[in-house]
């Protein structure tokens, strides 16, 4: 087993622009989804919303980790 050290690489300016880029992805996604889901879109058409989903999540994670 190693002991590794991570450094974060990530200052306060880059952080809060992650976190509002997760943000913004987490609204289209809502966003898409409600009109989806409120229109009668097809079930298909709905699984595009995974992609700002994890879009969301990769930036969430990434201030979280300040990496």
């Amino acid at each position: 087993m190693t002991d590794e050290i991570c450094v974060a690489n990530l200052g306060g300016h880059g952080i809060r622009m992650r976190q509002r880029m997760a943000y913004r992805q987490a609204a289209i996604a809502v966003a898409f989804l409600g009109v989806t889901v409120g229109y009668g879109g097809p079930r298909l058409l709905r699984l595009i919303v995974a992609l700002p989903v994890l879009l969301a999540a990769f930036g969430y994670f990434q201030a979280k980790e300040k990496t």
